[in-house]
């Protein structure tokens, strides 16, 4: 999940009614995987739309698609999340993830700036590894807009290059 790449991905809910969504359709969760009302099994695994128990509902069905086959959850620019003492709290990460599920999480952390640095300490406080990456050269930013079009047939003319060198 790219965080910040549309108005609705900041905000937690959307977040992981987006997540257990998506979990869902990849795996075919039901309300029989989750151990429901038997006269639901085949149904589709319902999302719950009250944030607290859309909080809790999450580890579950992260734990159900474990059981299915690997899960991999990448949510990039965990800073982007609208800063919600929900968000903040971490609550809605697990606590351990299940036998099958990786995580791997991003937060920018500006020159000068400590944007990401709530999110840093709070992930590391759940014990999970951190690896900073230095940002990228002017040279290496230059190759990726050079580049990156070509992969779909496209280029870019050198002002638009320079348009996207300058945010």
């Amino acid at each position: 999940r790219f965080i910040g790449a549309s108005p609705g991905s900041t905000e937690i809910h959307g977040l992981l009614a987006g997540l257990c969504a998506e979990l869902r359709e990849r795996f075919a969760l039901t309300e029989k995987d989750a151990g429901g009302d038997a006269s639901g099994g085949g149904d589709p695994l319902a999302i719950p739309v009250e944030p607290e128990a859309l909080r809790r509902e999450f580890a579950r069905f992260i734990e159900i698609a474990g059981r299915r086959g690997r899960v991999l959850i990448v949510l990039d620019g965990l800073d982007q999340l609208s800063p919600s003492p929900e968000a903040l709290r971490l609550s809605w990460l697990p606590a351990r993830l299940p036998d099958g599920v990786r995580l791997v999480v991003s937060a920018a952390q500006s020159a000068g700036s400590d944007a990401g640095a709530p999110w840093a300490e709070k992930l590391a406080r759940l014990g999970l590894p951190r690896l900073e990456l230095a940002p990228l050269t002017d040279d290496e930013r230059r190759r990726i807009v050079r580049e990156l079009p070509s992969l779909f047939c496209k280029t870019l003319g050198e002002e638009q290059s320079e348009l996207l060198l300058e945010n």
